[in-house]
């Protein structure tokens, strides 16, 4: 009989939980742009450091330099190396060195990142 009861009592208070949880719908705050020297990130904007057709960003944060900021890298799709014959792409990362807080982030304009003086390339099919 009592454990009918405390069984009972748990199925109770799990479905009140679940009513009252779907009462209540998130509030999401407007969306903001993250923004490098004044202007919003864009990956797939032209300018004379990027290449044409350019996109599918894909942000992290992480304090890259050791300066105990956090620093914004964004991963980007390049369509202008696609290799139409071994159906290749590349994409190459950006990195946005951050120059004021973790909580208040001031990022500089990027630069891509590089290995033995080179711009890092990553291959995918």
């Amino acid at each position: 009989m009592k454990t009918t009861i405390l069984i009972l009592v748990i199925t109770l208070l799990f479905v009140l939980i679940q009513v009252q949880a779907l009462a209540y719908e998130p509030i999401f705050k407007a969306g903001v742009k993250i923004q490098a020297d004044g202007s919003a990130i864009d990956v797939k904007e032209n300018n004379p450091l990027d290449p044409p057709n350019t996109g599918q960003s894909v942000p992290e944060v992480s304090d890259w330099n050791g300066d105990g900021r956090k620093d914004l890298l964004v991963g980007q799709f390049d369509t202008d190396t696609y290799e139409h014959e071994n159906d290749i792409d590349e994409g190459r990362v950006r990195l946005y060195l951050n120059s004021g807080t973790d909580s208040e982030p001031v990022f500089t304009l990027f630069r891509y990142l590089e290995a033995d003086g080179e711009v890092l390339a990553i291959k995918h099919y």
